[in-house]
């Protein structure tokens, strides 16, 4: 049996970032993130979020 590639290649949000050598989701840096909630960690930006679900709604 062969796996099937995935389809997402692209897996940051569309809000990501970088500063420096920071990587931001949502203007937050994920070190900030990780040091507060540990890891792993999954990480869900509203907007991004809110922008795929108004992109969906007007598909319909």
């Amino acid at each position: 049996m062969t796996a099937a590639a995935s389809p997402n290649t692209r897996i940051e949000p569309a809000s990501h970032a970088t500063s420096g050598s920071e990587v931001l989701i949502g203007g937050c840096p994920v070190s900030d993130l990780a040091r507060q909630f540990g890891t792993p960690l999954y990480v869900l930006d509203q907007a991004s979020l809110t922008g795929m679900a108004r992109a969906y709604q007007a598909m319909l």
